[in-house]
């Protein structure tokens, strides 16, 4: 009896792992997110900085575990551009043990196209946590209460180097870094466009600790619209498995 037990179980275990690649590599791709902003193609006033929309995403765990959704929201206006991104439980397996967000937003000066303020904003089950992040360009600081950092001048913040890696337009096997702050260390995520297929970029994105004897860092895979540079698919291999997000929906507002 316990043998046949252990049996269906590996049998149960083998066939989520089956199910899961085919998901991944069937359903989950970007050309079938690709299909669902396809009707933007080509549209000019739809860029990084330059148009207000919402990008929903799901958000995996093993291409079969629902871990929730995150969304990605800009805010365009004459001056400024804000930019956030939220992931919530709700909906997920976790979300049946756990209620739990996390949001952090870049506001971005149109005028350089640097962020003057970056902030976090974390709730779980009802206890929330934020800070707030200011950057002084004039003496090149980065301001969080009475702390104060002495930055190099075009430093980002996380999200805000996430964002600024995606409006570059790269050539295959190009690199380009930004450099980022973040809990008081500085950091560089470098982009590499490693193919172009049709209208889909696949690109490689490293983070690493600028101070090379630290470990710290992590790398994606990512795979975006060449021309809208809208991000498609992220997958990514993290220390506790293999994790994807897929776009669901776009919204322009």
């Amino acid at each position: 009896m316990l043998k046949k037990i252990k049996i269906f179980f590996l049998a149960l275990i083998a066939g989520l792992i089956c199910v899961g690649i085919a998901k991944d590599k069937i359903f989950d791709t970007p050309v079938n997110a690709f299909k669902k902003i396809s009707h933007m193609n080509g549209r000019d006033d739809v860029n990084v900085f330059g148009t207000s929309k919402v990008l929903t995403y799901k958000m995996f765990y093993w291409s079969i575990i629902p871990m929730g959704e995150l969304k990605f929201v800009t805010n365009a206006s004459d001056q400024k551009v804000v930019f956030s991104a939220e992931a919530r439980s709700q909906g997920s397996f976790i979300g049946n043990f756990i209620s739990a967000s996390a949001r952090v937003e870049s506001h971005f000066s149109k005028q350089d196209l640097l962020p003057f303020k970056y902030a976090e904003i974390t709730d779980v089950n009802g206890k929330v946590k934020s800070r707030e992040v200011f950057y002084d360009r004039t003496e090149s600081l980065a301001v969080q209460g009475n702390k104060k950092i002495r930055i190099p001048k075009e430093t980002y913040d996380p999200l805000g180097a996430f964002i600024r890696a995606l409006s570059y337009a790269l050539e295959v096997e190009q690199n380009v870094s930004t450099l980022f702050i973040s809990s008081g260390d500085l950091y560089n995520l470098r982009a590499r466009l490693l193919e172009q297929k049709g209208n889909i970029n696949e690109v490689a994105i490293d983070i690493k600790r600028q101070n090379l004897s630290s470990s710290h860092g992590g790398s994606l895979h990512l795979w975006m619209a060449s021309d809208t540079r809208i991000p498609l698919v992220f997958k990514s291999w993290t220390p506790v498995g293999y994790a994807s997000v897929v776009l669901d929906k776009l919204e322009v507002q």
